[in-house]
């Protein structure tokens, strides 16, 4: 699915403008690394030790985190 903005004039909607301006594409692809490493971080967490175990949920608490602030400026850009 394409995303796109629309542009107003006086009141009026012109056309749909389809949004792939460079720092929207590099906050998605930031977005898609850091689940990336999550995901790869839950896989490992089923066979590491106690101590393992303690580093990977910090890991993963900060993981989501920066999941969640990106996927915020992802939606803000993206909103009209």
């Amino acid at each position: 699915r394409r995303h796109t903005r629309y542009i107003s004039v006086t009141g009026v909607q012109t056309c749909a403008l389809p949004i792939s301006d460079q720092q929207t594409k590099q906050l998605q692809q930031q977005l898609s690394d850091k689940y990336d490493q999550a995901k790869a971080k839950l896989a490992k967490l089923k066979s590491a030790t106690v101590a393992q175990k303690a580093k990977l949920q910090a890991d993963l608490a900060q993981l989501g985190s920066d999941i969640q602030k990106l996927y915020g400026q992802v939606k803000d850009k993206l909103t009209p």
